[in-house]
Formats: C-alpha cells, structure tokens, sequence
C-alpha cells in the first residue's frame, strides 16, 4: 500500500477546530444520527482542514488526484477527514518541542498510511 501523505500549513485554527470535534459523536454520525450541533463542528472542521491543506496524493477510484479546494475537501467523508486530523495532532503532539521557536516554519508534512 503506498503510503498517504498530506502537506498542511500551521493553523491553529485547525487545531482548535479538531479539540471541538472530540464533543462530536462519530459512530453517530456513520450511523446517519447527527445532532444539529455536530453538524456545525464537522463543517467547522473540514472549513480549517480545506484552509490548511497545501497538497495530497489522494487519487480517486480512476486514479486521478483529487483536488485539495474547499469544495472538494466538503465533499470527502468526515470520519476520513477525521482520522487524517487525528493523525495530525498525534504528530504535532510528538513534534511540538521541535516546532516550538521555529518561526520560520510555514508548512508541516504528515505521513501516514491509510488502510
């Protein structure tokens, strides 16, 4: 499997969005039972993703790349957009001492496999 890789910009805006999302009931959601209120945290957050995201090599089921603009990334299943933000913060959470005093770094690269 090849592996996933999404390139982000800093945001906190993100990562804000993302600790909202842990109030957010995600088996409810897969199961079609979404309270009103979740659903504006999830918008919320695939707003910050779609504003943050620089590029990935996420190909549709032709192979072709899909697009990284606010429209598409609404359009992607939120519990996937989940896990790739979890794997974020799981990341800068192992990588906050390294960042921390760094002002000049703009963009930070994630590296998972998605299976």
């Amino acid at each position: 499997m090849a592996e996933f890789t999404v390139r982000l910009r800093r945001s906190f805006g993100l990562m804000d969005a993302a600790a909202d999302l842990a109030y957010v009931d995600l088996e409810a959601v897969k199961a079609g039972r979404t309270r009103p209120e979740d659903l504006i945290r999830q918008r919320a957050l695939v707003d910050a993703f779609a504003g943050a995201i620089v590029s990935w090599n996420l190909e549709d089921d032709d192979g072709q790349p899909v697009p990284t603009d606010r429209d598409t990334i609404r359009g992607q299943d939120i519990v996937f957009i989940s896990r790739i933000v979890a794997a974020l913060i799981a990341w800068a959470n192992q990588e906050a001492d390294a960042l921390i005093g760094s002002a000049q770094v703009d963009e930070s690269q994630l590296a998972m496999e998605v299976s």
